[in-house]
C-alpha cells in the first residue's frame, strides 16, 4: 500500500513463520517442570514500491530494506520442593536464544547474530513463619553479538555473574519487599542493585504502594536505534560506552468506591521518577544529517504521572477515563531539552456495553496524542525542513462483538477518521541523498483500517 503517494510502502509486506512446543512435567508436587522451545523465521520487505528484494538489494536505483531474521529460543523452568514444612524449595531457570538478522537498508548492510544464554538458580523459604520469607540464589548471563555495518565488524562478548538475596514480609495491611543483588561485569567489574517495594492496604478495596530502586543496563546502540538506519544519517561514535545508570522511585495508589448495589468507581493514581547517572545519548539534533552517540554529559530524567477512572454508569456499561503526562528531558549538546517525538500529553476516553450474559458487547475508544519536540532540520533546504513540533490529534477505534455458545464473531475499525503523518519520509523523492530521513515519525502513517474474524473454542 502507498495511499500517501510518496512512493514508498506505507507498511512492509512479508511472511513469518513460527513453531513453539510446550512442555510440562509433575511429579507428585514435589518435582515440577516447565520447558520448550520456538523456532521463528521472518522475511520482511520496506522501501520504495518499485524495489525488488531479488535484485535490487543493495543496490541504488531503488531505495529498500529486506531483512530476513531467525530466531530460536530454548527454555526450561524447573522447581524442586524440598522442605514442605516451611514452604523450603529449590528453583532452576534457563534461557537459550539463537538470533540473526540480514538486512540492508538502502545500500548500507546490516547483518548481526546474538548468542545469549541465561542462567538463574534460587532457593527460596519460610522464615520462622510464613510472614518472612527469604530467596537468595546466584545468576549468570552471557551475551555474544557480532555486527557487520557494510565492512565494520563489530563484536561484543559481554559474562555477567552474580548474587542476589531478597527478603519478604506479609502483614495483614503491610507488605515489604526488599533486595540486594551484586554483580561482576566482565568489562565494568563490579557493580550493586538495591531495591525495595512497600504495600500497605488501607482498606478492602484501596491500597497504596511505593518503590524505590538503582537500574543499570549495558546499552547495544544499533539493535536498540535500528530505525535510524532506514535514513542518510552519519553516525558517529564519540566515546566508549559505560553502563548506564539510574534510580527509580514512585508510587501508586488505588481506590474502589461502591456507587450502589451494582455500580462502582475505581481511581488510580500513579507517579515515578527516573533520574539518570549516566545513559547513551542518540543525539539527533544537533546535526539533521548525523546522529552522535555518547554517554550523558548533564542531566536526564523522566517523570510520569498518570490517573484512570473507571466507573460504572449502568448495569453493562463502563466508561474509563485516563491521562498521562510523561516530562522527558535529556542533555544534548549542553542543552537540556524535552526528548524529541515524545509526546508528554497523552489522553484516552473508552465506552464499553455489553447485554446480558454479554452476547453482544460493544466498545468505543479515544485516544489523545499531545504535540511533541521533532529533530532540529533547520540547516537543511527549505524544501526538506520540517516544523519545530507536531500536531497534536485524536485516534478513534470501535468494534462490535457477538458471542454464542462455542464461537464468536467480531467486526472492528482501527482509526476511524482515517487521520495519517503527512509526509513521514523526509526527503522521499531524493533517497540516496544526504537529507533522507525516515525515522521522523510521530503519528499514525497506516490510516483507517477494518478487521473481522471468527474465533472457535475446541474443548
Amino acid at each position: 500500500m502507498d495511499n500517501n503517494g510518496d512512493g514508498f510502502l506505507d507498511m512492509p509486506t512479508g511472511g513469518l513463520f513460527m513453531i513453539s512446543n510446550r512442555y510440562f512435567f509433575n511429579h507428585e508436587n514435589k518435582i515440577k517442570s516447565r520447558f520448550g522451545f520456538e523456532v521463528l523465521t521472518e522475511d520482511r520487505t520496506g522501501g520504495q514500491v518499485q524495489f525488488n528484494p531479488e535484485k535490487d538489494k543493495g543496490g541504488d536505483e531503488y531505495y529498500g530494506i529486506p531483512i530476513t531474521s531467525e530466531r530460536i529460543n530454548i527454555y526450561e523452568n524447573t522447581g524442586f520442593l524440598l522442605d514442605s514444612e516451611n514452604n523450603g524449595s529449590l528453583g532452576v531457570n534457563a534461557n537459550y536464544v539463537y538470533h540473526s538478522m540480514n538486512s540492508f537498508f538502502g545500500i548500507r548492510k546490516y547483518d548481526a547474530i546474538q548468542n545469549s544464554l541465561n542462567i538463574r538458580i534460587l532457593y527460596q523459604s519460610d522464615l520462622r513463619s510464613k510472614n518472612h520469607k527469604m530467596t537468595g540464589g546466584f545468576s549468570l548471563v552471557s551475551d555474544n553479538l557480532k555486527e557487520t555495518v557494510n565492512d565494520t565488524i563489530i563484536k561484543r562478548n559481554e559474562m555477567v555473574t552474580g548474587i542476589f538475596t531478597e527478603y519478604t514480609y506479609l502483614g495483614n495491611n503491610f507488605t515489604v519487599i526488599a533486595g540486594l543483588r551484586g554483580d561482576y561485569h566482565n568489562i565494568h567489574e563490579f557493580v550493586f542493585v538495591p531495591r525495595l517495594h512497600i504495600k500497605y492496604k488501607l482498606n478492602e478495596s484501596g491500597s497504596i504502594r511505593a518503590s524505590v530502586g538503582r537500574g543499570l543496563r549495558s546499552a547495544w546502540v544499533l539493535p536498540e536505534n535500528i530505525g535510524l538506519l532506514a535514513s542518510s544519517r552519519r553516525f558517529v561514535f564519540e566515546e566508549e560506552f559505560q553502563l548506564e545508570k539510574a534510580w527509580n522511585f514512585g508510587g501508586n495508589i488505588i481506590q474502589q468506591f461502591q456507587l450502589d448495589d451494582f455500580r462502582k468507581l475505581t481511581v488510580n493514581v500513579d507517579f515515578y521518577r527516573t533520574v539518570f547517572q549516566n545513559q547513551i545519548v542518540v543525539d539527533v539534533n544537533r546535526e539533521p544529517t548525523s546522529v552522535f552517540f555518547y554517554n550523558l554529559k548533564g542531566k536526564s530524567f523522566s517523570n510520569s504521572f498518570q490517573t484512570d477512572l473507571i466507573v460504572d454508569v449502568i448495569e453493562g456499561f463502563e466508561i474509563t477515563l485516563a491521562y498521562r503526562y510523561n516530562d522527558v528531558k535529556i542533555t544534548m549538546s549542553d542543552k537540556l531539552i524535552r526528548k524529541p517525538l515524545v509526546s508528554p500529553h497523552k489522553g484516552l476516553l473508552s465506552l464499553h456495553y455489553s447485554t446480558k450474559y454479554e452476547k453482544w458487547n460493544f466498545t468505543f475508544t479515544t485516544q489523545y496524542n499531545g504535540t511533541s519536540n521533532i529533530p532540529d532540520t533547520k540547516s537543511n533546504p527549505v524544501e526538506y525542513q520540517l516544523e519545530e513540533k507536531s500536531p497534536s490529534y485524536f485516534i478513534i477505534h470501535a468494534q462490535v462483538l457477538r458471542k454464542f455458545s462455542k464461537w464468536e464473531v467480531y467486526l472492528g475499525a482501527e482509526n476511524l477518521t482515517n487521520y495519517k503523518q503527512e509526509n513521514p519520509i523526509l526527503a522521499a523523492d531524493d533517497p540516496f541523498g544526504e537529507y533522507f530521513d525516515s525515522s521522523m515519525v510521530w503519528g499514525p502513517i497506516i490510516g483507517r483500517s477494518i478487521n473481522a474474524g471468527v474465533r472457535f473454542m475446541i474443548e
